[in-house]
């Protein structure tokens, strides 16, 4: 191993110490400037520190730290946020076993759609080997990370109208409830003027009901005792 990597695991390491060592509070702006120019995301933040990453992310913010996610507009410019009507569409992160090319293709087909309707269509997707990620297939992209942290910082900026989390499989489902749960508690009004930022679709309880084995259980266990309590009543009469 080169001498140079080494080097850098152990100025991580020595931070990953000094993090353990202090408190939320301690962290200055100075702090989270260095801690995200070397990497750290809010949870890696929030784990040593012994906090929550929304917490982190409050108190990062307060000091007015923040990171620009990079975004690609036909032409490859930098991010010019427009009040327009606006939907951001998460797709479905790198290639893993199980999931398959529909994904991409809903996502595609949902921006194409969204366009036609007057919307202006935001895709945020980090998978260069799909269709959702060519430059006109939406109106603006935004090639990141489909983490949280990473999600809110485009929400955050752009303020669309929606968010669809539904297209994009398994990785945009299992961030709605975390998402849901910090816009819901941190309302982000609309760029349009228009209320503020929701998911649109099918709402995140139902999708957690639905991904979450014991959860689903005992939605069908329920509707099934409610169809016997109909036929039994429907028997009697």
């Amino acid at each position: 191993i080169d001498p140079w990597f080494l080097g850098q695991f152990e100025e991580l390491h020595e931070i990953d110490c000094w993090l353990k060592s202090v408190s939320l509070d301690d962290l200055t702006a100075e702090d989270f400037q260095q801690l995200k120019q070397k990497g750290y995301s809010d949870p890696q933040i929030a784990r040593y520190i012994g906090s929550n990453p929304t917490d982190v992310r409050l108190a990062r913010k307060a000091f007015g730290v923040k990171r620009i996610s990079s975004v690609c507009p036909a032409g490859f410019c930098e991010s010019n946020p427009t009040t327009n009507k606006k939907v951001l569409i998460l797709g479905g992160g790198p290639n893993r076993i199980g999931q398959g090319i529909e994904f991409d293709y809903c996502c595609c087909h949902a921006s194409f759609s969204l366009r036609d309707a007057g919307y202006e269509t935001i895709m945020m997707n980090s998978n260069p080997e799909t269709v959702s990620t060519d430059y006109d297939t939406s109106s603006r992209l935004y090639f990141e990370p489909l983490t949280l942290e990473d999600v809110l910082n485009v929400v955050e900026l752009e303020r669309p109208d929606g968010i669809i989390v539904q297209f994009g499989g398994q990785t945009p489902l299992k961030l709605a409830t975390a998402l849901d749960n910090y816009i819901t508690e941190n309302p982000i009004p609309a760029a349009s003027g228009e209320g503020n930022v929701q998911i649109w679709g099918t709402k995140p309880a139902s999708i957690d009901a639905a991904e979450d084995r014991d959860k689903w259980i005992q939605v069908r266990n329920a509707q099934h005792a409610r169809l016997l309590h109909v036929t039994m009543l429907g028997a009697n009469d």
